[in-house]
């Protein structure tokens, strides 16, 4: 059986209202370490910030954000997480919003998930899941009809 305690996590969290560089820091105020403008893709302007243990938290620009100018545009990428590391993350998201960052409707969130015990038929049996509920999933994160066009599609009947 999986426990919460073996799993790993990678967080991708959209916010507005902030610049990169500002997200980075809120970030580094939390983890410690260093921040260091990438640069390069040039497309995702990315920040990276480096913490005391040597993981890297990377701050990337995201186009799909079109409440906020470009500049004020940002998605924080996690490193690989454990249980352990929710806490922090929960810091670091406060921390963010206290500097003036926002979710706005266009922000999303994306969670990776990670663990060796996660079989073909455990990942097939989700989808089936999430398909049976995904109305009531959509009502209860009030997911827009334009997000589910275009970000959030529906699962394809076809898949499951």
């Amino acid at each position: 059986m999986v426990t919460l305690e073996e799993i790993r996590i990678g967080v991708e969290v959209e916010t507005t209202m902030l610049t990169r560089r500002e997200v980075a820091e809120a970030i580094r105020s939390v983890v410690g370490g260093t921040v260091e403008y990438i640069g390069t893709p040039s497309c995702y302007d990315p920040y990276r910030v480096i913490d005391a243990r040597g993981l890297v938290w990377n701050v990337v620009a995201d186009s799909s954000l079109t409440s906020a100018p470009p500049d004020k545009r940002a998605e924080i990428v996690s490193p690989v997480l454990g249980y352990e590391d929710i806490p922090q993350l929960q810091d670091i998201i406060r921390t963010v919003r206290r500097a003036g960052a926002r979710a706005g409707a266009d922000a999303g969130l994306h969670i990776h998930v990670s663990h060796p015990d996660i079989t073909p038929k455990a990942l097939a049996n989700l989808c089936k899941m999430v398909y049976k509920q995904e109305e009531i999933i959509y009502a209860a994160l009030g997911v827009s009809d334009a997000r589910k066009a275009r970000y959030c599609k529906p699962l394809n009947p076809d898949f499951i």
